[in-house]
């Protein structure tokens, strides 16, 4: 079983248990993981199990960022989960926000 690990600057770490079963991540209060942000979709992305491992899907018609790149899909292997950057647009100027995997 994977581990999702959240950490906030300042606050102690939380790590959540990440099964075979679709992971929903969005601001909406029904997901697994709520951030309750007005620059997250209600249903913004979700960790499923597939063929290769732990996969990050985009569910948001605004998009998901890995690595500047926008994804539909990405295989989150090894270390990756803590390499990987996930960044999102305010809609200001100046306002592209980046938070890594781990941390959300």
């Amino acid at each position: 079983m994977a581990e999702l690990h959240l950490s906030k600057s300042g606050l102690p770490g939380l790590a959540i248990q990440i099964g075979r079963k679709p992971f929903l991540i969005g601001r909406d209060v029904g997901c697994d993981l709520c951030l309750p942000e007005n620059i997250i979709s209600r249903q913004h992305a979700c960790i499923e199990w597939g063929e290769q491992g732990h996969q990050l899907k985009n569910l948001s018609k605004h998009g998901t960022l890995v690595d500047s790149l926008p994804i539909d899909k990405i295989v989150l292997t090894g270390k990756k989960i803590y390499q990987k950057e996930y960044y999102h647009h305010t809609g200001y100027p100046s306002g592209l926000k980046e938070i890594n995997l781990d941390t959300l």
